[in-house]
Order: C-alpha cells, then sequence, then structure tokens
C-alpha cells in the first residue's frame, strides 16, 4: 500500500500547483473571451480570420513559406548530395561549417549579416569603392529578400544533415547496374531495388 501512496504523493504537489496556477486562469481567460461575443463563440474567430489584414498577413506568410523552402531545396539538397557522394580537400571543415547556424544566437547572425550587406557593409562598401558610387548598391535590410536569406541560412544546414545520411545509404553499385541495363535516370530515382 505505501509503495503506491509514495508516487501519488509525490505527484500530488505539482499536479495541484499546475491545476491552480496554470489551468484555472487559462479555462477562466478563455471562458471570458468566448462568452463576450453576441453572435456565438466562434465569431470573434471568424472575424478575424476574414478581416483584410489577417488575411494579408496569411497570404504573405504561406507564399513567403513556400519561396523559402523552394530556395532552401536548391541550395541545400545539392550540397547535400556533394557531401555525400564526393571526396574533396576541405570537406570535414565545410562540413562542420553548416553546423554554424544551430550555435549561433539569432542576434550575432543578424548584426552578421548587416556588417555584411547592410548600407555600409563590407560588401556595399567594395562595390561602391570599386564602381566609384554614392550609394549602396544592394539594398536587402528591412525586405523580403533579408527574410530569404535568414531562412536559407538556417535551414540549409538541416536539409544537409537530414539529406546526406539518405543519399549515403544508397548502393551506387544497383545504379550503375541499373544504368547499364538500359534504365532511364527517372526511374532508378523513383524504383528502389528488389
Amino acid at each position: 500500500m505505501t509503495k503506491v501512496i509514495k508516487p501519488i504523493l509525490f505527484w500530488f504537489a505539482p499536479l495541484v500547483f499546475l491545476a491552480v496556477f496554470y489551468f484555472f486562469p487559462l479555462t477562466s481567460i478563455l471562458k471570458l473571451s468566448l462568452t463576450r461575443s453576441e453572435n456565438g463563440v466562434w465569431a470573434p474567430f471568424v472575424n478575424t480570420l476574414l478581416s483584410t489584414s489577417v488575411q494579408k498577413v496569411l497570404w504573405f506568410t504561406i507564399w513567403q513559406a513556400l519561396l523559402s523552402t523552394i530556395l532552401t531545396l536548391i541550395v541545400g539538397l545539392p550540397g547535400a548530395y556533394l557531401f555525400a557522394r564526393y571526396q574533396f580537400r576541405g570537406k570535414s571543415i565545410l562540413r562542420a561549417l553548416t553546423g554554424v547556424a544551430f550555435v549561433m544566437p539569432t542576434l550575432v547572425v543578424a548584426a552578421g549579416f548587416n556588417a555584411l550587406l547592410g548600407s555600409k557593409g563590407l560588401i556595399n562598401v567594395w562595390l561602391m569603392t570599386l564602381f566609384d558610387l554614392d550609394f549602396a548598391p544592394i539594398q536587402i535590410i528591412n525586405t523580403l529578400g533579408a527574410i530569404l536569406l535568414a531562412h536559407v541560412f538556417y535551414n540549409v544546414s538541416v536539409i544537409i544533415r537530414l539529406t546526406i545520411p539518405a543519399w549515403q545509404s544508397v548502393d551506387y553499385d544497383q545504379v550503375e547496374v541499373s544504368r547499364t541495363l538500359g534504365a532511364s535516370k527517372s526511374r532508378i530515382f523513383s524504383e528502389p531495388p528488389e
């Protein structure tokens, strides 16, 4: 009997704490916010989703995410293929550098992009000096390009690290045999070996 009571007592205090300080306030806030509407429970949600400002934000988010995904795949998949299939000098260093996005604080990355691509950044200063310009030719800060650049920077390393093991597990002897027997590249890619 005491073996059953001890675990219950062990969990009792944290559960009471969560009930009093988390679940009770949360349910009270939800109840208050959902009963305030005169047009029903779902009216505030529907009104919010149908507002033009929210629809603009949702549309921007969706197409920006699709564009970020496409750009990340365009950069990440060839990089992963190179790492998986080829041996070259500096491969281990480059592969280690793909992990920089995981360990660098976001603020440091933003400061680095600003130092390189900002209006007084290294690349803009170099281009202004080279072409004798009075203005910065690259205006990327606070634009969609900056968002896409940041997404690609962070997500390429994920693509590379997830895709390398899959491509390393492919038996390329079977691929070469399939090519010798006349299989097309699309058939080799789509059909697993038996």
